[in-house]
């Protein structure tokens, strides 16, 4: 018995031990400190943060404007202003609540990335298209009735324009990563497209039409924010990082865009003869005026000559086709 009690821990040594694992009990719990603080987290909310700025697709948004400007311009034969407007998040049942059918709307998908997205195009872009097209002035069409339906000559307009979109928001995208646009259905009434639950946020890109009578026409592109998550890293570093030092570049751009879009007149000149002013004064119909032909035509850009040519004809039109550029020395 004597050996037994003598074997038995004593109390000091018990709470030394119950001390050691009250302590190893903390440190397991909570490792960062007593500083740590407890973070709830809801796993049946959406998560709203974008993990980029949202200024990250009103660039890219820019870019696709500019390209599109040029597309509509080569392939529709029509140049209106196009302008972008900041993107909107949005939940999905606020995003088309005020248009009004008919309206030229797309499913797509943008490849590689997973979500349905929706191309939604004014109507009256589409008719501008079509009369430019067909050598019209591009007047808009006014108000349609809602059950009103695109014809096959208005379709071909609208895959021409979906071609030159798809072509530009590739354009645009180019240099965050390549990406490929697959058109999934069309529909004329909002009501009948349903890519998300209602709740479910979108981003909601405008860009802007001012169409040759004043009017303004608009292509929207509502993408859901799942869409962006996985490339979002790129979002950040090639979008936002090459953008931010290179405003001047973009300011550059934007000027560029602008002189671009200034009309100038283009005169031809063939030849020119010096003729007194009383002889002017007394010139009758039928009367020759003999001149010194030249043998290569000056091109004037407004009063400046820049070019020099040649005169003929190209497809049954009067042309002239420019041989060598304007010198000071000439």
């Amino acid at each position: 018995m004597e050996n037994s009690d003598e074997s038995q821990l004593t109390q000091e040594e018990i709470d030394a031990i119950a001390e050691e694992f009250s302590d190893k009990g903390v440190s397991v719990i909570n490792p960062s400190s007593s500083a740590a603080r407890v973070k709830s987290h809801d796993l049946t909310s959406q998560d709203s943060s974008l993990g980029f700025s949202n200024n990250s697709i009103d660039l890219l948004n820019e870019r696709f404007a500019r390209q599109l400007r040029m597309g509509l311009n080569d392939v529709l034969r029509t140049h209106p202003r196009v302008t972008t407007e900041p993107v909107q998040l949005l939940p999905f049942s606020e995003t088309m609540v005020d248009m009004r059918p008919p309206l030229s709307i797309h499913t797509f998908r943008m490849e590689p990335l997973r979500g349905m997205s929706i191309l939604v195009v004014d109507p009256n872009v589409v008719f501008t298209s079509l009369d430019d097209f067909f050598g019209g002035i591009g007047e808009p069409i006014g108000d349609l009735t809602p059950t009103r339906i695109f014809t096959p000559t208005e379709d071909s307009i609208i895959e021409l324009l979906l071609n030159i979109v798809f072509g530009s928001l590739k354009e645009a995208w180019a240099p965050v990563m390549p990406v490929n646009f697959h058109k999934s259905a069309s529909e004329i009434n909002p009501q009948f497209v349903q890519i998300a639950d209602e709740d479910d946020l979108m981003l909601k890109s405008t860009v802007k039409f001012i169409l040759k009578d004043g009017s303004e026409a608009a292509l929207y592109l509502i993408q859901p924010v799942s869409l962006f998550k996985p490339v979002r890293d790129l979002l950040r570093t090639r979008v936002q990082g090459s953008e931010d030092t290179g405003s001047d570049n973009r300011w550059r751009e934007q000027l560029k865009d602008a002189v671009l879009d200034v009309p100038v007149e283009l005169r031809v000149t063939m030849g020119s003869a010096s003729v007194r002013y009383k002889d002017i004064k007394n010139l009758e119909i039928d009367q020759i005026i003999l001149f010194d032909m030249e043998d290569d035509c000056t091109i004037y850009v407004d009063k400046s000559p820049f070019y020099y040519g040649t005169l003929g004809k190209k497809d049954n039109q009067s042309a002239v086709k420019i041989t060598k550029h304007y010198t000071i020395d000439d």
